[in-house]
């Protein structure tokens, strides 16, 4: 398999990953803080929780599934000189971190189904149309409504 050989890339790979793998959470971090406390500016007292669940959800579960392959493209260079190449840390931890990426993917359906209230209602109007037992529910119910 093709490897970088030279010996300013080794050394500057780490350097590389802590800054793509740092990056895109500080800016998720960042970002929502801006958007939190300007939506506090322009509406004065009457914030709406739902979007502001929404938002710190998504980034919450954005920033925690990502550390995970952060952390394995900081390392990996450095273990890849003191491990074997068919190590439980090459094998098994990536494929820990790509399960955390695609839980990011799988969570945000979840996370706008309890915090907004127009999706659910979206969701529930779609099911009615392919299941007679789904026309029972209300969208104020919400999931309470699916297991009664």
């Amino acid at each position: 398999m093709y490897g970088f050989s030279s010996e300013t890339w080794k050394s500057f790979q780490p350097v590389c990953a802590l800054l793509l793998g740092i990056t895109p959470n500080a800016t998720i971090i960042v970002t929502t803080i801006m958007l939190l406390v300007k939506a506090r500016q322009v509406v004065q007292g009457n914030l709406r929780w739902q979007g502001i669940i929404t938002v710190l959800l998504t980034a919450s579960v954005y920033c925690f599934s990502f550390i995970l392959f952060s952390i394995y493209h900081i390392i990996e260079p450095i273990m890849k000189e003191n491990l074997p190449e068919r190590d439980p840390f090459h094998t098994y931890f990536l494929r820990v971190a790509w399960i955390f990426l695609s839980f990011n993917i799988i969570a945000n359906f979840f996370i706008y189904i309890l915090a907004v209230d127009s999706f659910k209602g979206f969701l529930l109007s779609k099911l009615r149309r392919i299941t007679p037992e789904f026309a029972k529910i209300t969208p104020s119910q919400g999931n309470c409504g699916c297991f009664t």
